[in-house]
């Protein structure tokens, strides 16, 4: 058996002891299909992201449970001809929720990889240009030092 997430969206017709009993349904069909039902968590009646079918809310359900590989085709089968649910979705492993992130956490996984390269010259020329200094690049025969008045025209280091 396995762990699987299944999140199913009820049709916003069904008043609240309506929308429990299609939830006990869900839970019996899971236990039908040889399988267990670890845990229900009922979000209550929400505005949905888009609407389906012409409705714009319904009542958001998150259940955790354990089934036989073989049982999940049937599963969705009768989710998807069930008229109580207008949505779901069947995910096999369950993601632990971890609870909020930090602002720092939020921080970190948000700034770029540190890069061990060395950095390019012009980099390191604007670094420079902050202590008075100024550097350039290697010249045609492949020498670099201070620049200077006369080697700026010419191209050329001095």
């Amino acid at each position: 058996m396995h762990d699987y997430e299944l999140m199913y969206i009820l049709h916003p017709r069904l008043t609240s002891e309506e929308a429990l009993g299609a939830i006990e349904q869900v839970g019996a069909r899971v236990t039908a299909r040889g399988g267990e039902v670890k845990s229900v968590d009922n979000w209550g009646r929400r505005r949905l992201a888009y609407p389906i079918d012409g409705h714009f809310e319904g009542t958001y359900v998150l259940a955790t449970l354990a089934l036989p590989p073989e049982g999940t085709a049937p599963l969705e089968a009768d989710l998807r001809i069930s008229e109580g649910v207008i949505r779901h979705l069947l995910i096999r492993g369950i993601i632990p929720y971890q609870g909020p992130r930090t602002h720092d956490e939020r921080a970190r996984s948000q700034r770029p990889a540190v890069s061990t390269s060395p950095e390019p010259a012009e980099e390191a020329g604007a670094d420079d240009a902050a202590t008075g200094e100024e550097t350039s690049d290697a010249g045609a025969d492949g020498e670099s030092g201070p620049v200077t008045e006369g080697s700026r025209a010419s191209g050329t280091a001095e």
